[in-house]
């Protein structure tokens, strides 16, 4: 039996992890958590693989045992789409903002880190993802989500940045992924396709 200790890591992290396991079809799966969410996420994903899910709590500790047979599928969505499904997504991707949503800063600085993580282990990709204003800064070195950014380039997503933005806060030259861009392509492209603007 295949055993991974996922405690201490927040979502995706667990249900992208564990579906690696699941996509190769092990017969038999020890997860080991320590959040109702991730333990919630987890077996939905395991149902919609087909695995029967045994949960035993132990202080405040979840053992998922995920074993390959029928079992009803879950018609619920986990955090993230990751039921190995090819979906319709948008054809290009705007990020304008230095957090994901609205509230605590540091919160909005982790789902986006997450948000850019899932994406990338996602079957269906963007064609483009732009970044203006402040939020270019995940583009130039030291960025917290360059390995995922350049992992997203790597799989044929464009990486798109403004270059007045680059130039406004002096950082063209610490472009580390991706190239410069101008208002009028970035028009272009969102006027030509569908969008999802973060």
């Amino acid at each position: 039996m295949k055993k991974i200790d996922l405690r201490g890591r927040s979502c995706p992290f667990p249900v992208i992890e564990t579906k690696k396991y699941l996509e190769q079809e092990i017969k038999k799966l020890y997860v080991l958590l320590d959040s109702t969410t991730a333990r919630g996420n987890v077996s939905k994903l395991a149902h919609s693989y087909k695995y029967s899910v045994n949960i035993k709590e132990e202080a405040q500790q979840y053992c998922l045992y995920l074993a390959k047979g029928k079992t009803e599928v879950s018609s619920e969505q986990s955090c993230v789409n990751l039921s190995g499904s090819k979906v319709a997504s948008a054809k290009a991707i705007l990020i304008t903002s230095e957090l994901l949503g609205q509230g605590c800063e540091e919160l909005g600085k982790i789902i986006i880190r997450a948000f850019l993580y899932a994406l990338a282990e996602n079957d269906v990709l963007p064609e483009q993802i732009f970044f203006l204003n402040s939020r270019i800064k995940l583009t130039v070195k030291r960025s917290p989500v360059l390995s995922i950014l350049r992992e997203l380039e790597e799989k044929g997503v464009e990486i798109l940045v403004c270059g007045t933005c680059l130039d406004y806060y002096n950082l063209k030259e610490k472009l580390a992924v991706g190239k410069s861009t101008n208002m009028y392509d970035i028009a272009q492209v969102l006027m030509s396709k569908e969008n999802i603007i973060l």
